[in-house]
């Protein structure tokens, strides 16, 4: 969709708001819309993180109405930093590959309570969100934070397209962004970690697309280097019948994803990259790597493009761009984006399983490395690949608990998605396996949120229970002579409230007569674990401004809010 340099900057501009949100105290600095704290336009300088956001309120002085089956709908959510010694503009948070995680907050924050929000991906990659219940907001962000290395972003730049689906809704919208410590950091009293770059003004939602934009600049400043969703919008093209014979202008190539290892570096382990920039609106843009042209790709009405590449070779990479407007005129070429595709590692090659060892792969998540007393979302870890559109969630030392085999341990619901993981081993046709793993309740839930489901070749095994502690669950499986297929899930029906088993330490043992294999000595033991510390709600210190979340471990109660938060 076009979008308008005027209207950004006048949702960056105090005094247009649409309208105010209800249940948010008039007192809040961020009530009528725009607040940018004076010095957050950059991030410290030790931070490396970063996370845009959304939230859709009901609109004060508007009619009551409610619609359960009404949505919000969000698409095209970005973040960029701006790189201080390039001038770039970076992608660093792309709904696209990332998704869209939130929940309901209560409308003022206090005590962070949340209740779970229903977020589905539609067919495109937008999202539909739940609409906000009765005093609360749809608070939403990408899935995991951007990074970059500390010292070198000076500005933050976050654009969403939002829209609902029934035209008899009243609800608002803003967005914004906050500084992260790193991609992991906890929530502290005072935002210590994670302080606001700040929020726009409130707009107004109707069944049409609108695009919300918040620079963490100057208008000035903003105006004087456009990030690369905008660059292209202040170009127009010639009246109809007019001859043309101008040619456009060079392309900008803003940025390549996925820039894996540390943003701006600009060296990727990914074989094949996705381009994106501006280029006069209407135009074909030209893609080159050194002489060779790659691909093609047509500019939008705002000028955008993006293309992907085809599978490109380790090395350096030098592409430019021209574009070609709708008269035949080809312009001069882009600056080159230099780009060097490092080969991916390969994890080792396993060796043959020892007698009476486990045949599973990463059986205890020691893999992915974790700092104590953080959690970390995976699409797939060394062995284990998540559900479709689900998700594996780590823990390491969180909460008082601690893992039974090494440092990390799983939990199982990550939040909207009906959450598991699987992995595949080969087997001995007829050839019987012990499988065990250790699982135990999410500290202050019981079975009743927290249940797994053991599939074999996509049978149901059993539906455990667990336990408020650690126990062993043991259970026979047989094997087919072939690749077979070891799943654990979350029990039907469980998957919207981020409350799942934890679990650890799985292992498939061959046993039984005629194995090659001793029997392994298995019995069912309980292993008492010490639970120092549970999830709490955290109130704000400062509720005067940021609508973000946080988690606090001080007390003994629990409650949704802390996952939705952390995520965040």
């Amino acid at each position: 969709m076009a979008i308008s340099i005027s209207d950004i900057i006048a949702q960056n501009t105090v005094g247009q708001s649409d309208g105010v949100p209800v249940g948010v105290p008039p007192g809040f600095e961020w009530y009528n819309g725009v607040y940018k704290p004076a010095g957050n336009s950059a991030p410290p300088s030790d931070f490396t993180s970063v996370t845009g956001w959304g939230q859709v309120y009901q609109k004060a002085g508007a009619p009551a109405y409610t619609n359960p089956n009404a949505t919000v709908d969000v698409a095209n959510a970005q973040t960029y930093v701006h790189l201080k010694s390039t001038g770039e503009w970076v992608l660093v948070q792309n709904q696209a590959t990332t998704g869209i995680a939130g929940g309901h907050f209560v409308a003022d924050f206090s005590g962070n309570a949340a209740i779970g929000m229903q977020v589905n991906t539609l067919p495109g990659g937008s999202a539909a969100l739940d609409t906000p219940p009765s005093g609360y907001n749809d608070h939403f962000w990408p899935s995991s934070r951007g990074t970059f290395a500390p010292g070198t972003v000076d500005a933050v730049y976050v654009q969403m397209d939002m829209k609902v689906s029934d035209p008899n809704l009243h609800l608002v919208a803003n967005i914004g962004a906050d500084w992260w410590r790193d991609a992991n950091a906890d929530f502290q009293s005072g935002f210590n970690n994670n302080p606001g770059a700040g929020i726009s003004n409130w707009v107004d939602l109707s069944t049409q697309w609108s695009t919300l934009g918040f620079y963490s600049t100057s208008t000035a400043q903003f105006q004087g280097d456009l990030p690369p969703p905008l660059a292209g919008s202040a170009e127009t093209p010639p009246p109809a019948g007019l001859p043309d014979t101008e040619p456009p202008a060079a392309p900008q190539i803003a940025s390549f994803t996925p820039d894996t290892g540390t943003v701006g570096d600009k060296i990727t382990s990914a074989s094949v990259l996705t381009l994106t920039g501006t280029a006069e609106a209407g135009s074909t843009v030209k893609m080159f790597d050194g002489t060779t042209q790659i691909g093609t790709a047509k500019t939008g009405a705002n000028g955008a493009w993006s293309l992907a590449t085809a599978e490109l070779s380790t090395g350096a990479h030098n592409f430019t761009a021209t574009a070609t407007d709708a008269a035949g005129n080809t312009g001069s070429a882009s600056s080159p984006l230099n780009v060097n595709v490092e080969a991916a590692s390969l994890p080792p090659v396993a060796s043959p399983p020892a007698s009476g060892a486990n045949l599973l792969v990463n059986g205890s998540f020691e893999a992915s490395p974790l700092s104590a007393n953080h959690w970390e979302g995976f699409s797939s870890i060394p062995g284990w690949t998540a559900l479709t559109g689900g998700t594996i969630e780590l823990w390491n030392d969180l909460n008082g608990v601690k893992a039974t085999d090494g440092g990390n341990f799983g939990e199982l619901d990550f939040l909207g998605a009906r959450d598991g993981f699987h992995q595949t081993v080969k087997t001995d046709a007829g050839q019987n396996y012990d499988l065990s793993f250790d699982a135990q309740s999410r500290p202050g839930f019981t079975s009743a949120t927290t249940a797994i489901e053991v599939l074999w070749n996509d049978s149901l095994v059993a539906t455990v229970p667990p336990g408020s502690t650690w126990e062993t669950y043991n259970f026979a499986v047989t094997g087919t002579g072939g690749d077979d297929r070891l799943t654990f899930r979350e029990a039907s029906g469980q998957s919207a409230d981020g409350l799942g088993a934890l679990y650890d330490n799985v292992s498939l043992v061959p046993v039984g007569s005629g194995s090659s294999v001793q029997q392994s000595a298995v019995t069912e033991t309980t292993r008492a674990m010490d639970l120092v510390k549970q999830f709490s709600a955290t109130s704000f210190a400062n509720p005067s401004f940021s609508p973000i979340g946080g988690l606090n471990q001080t007390d003994t109660s629990t409650t949704l809010a802390q996952t939705l938060a952390r995520s965040h």
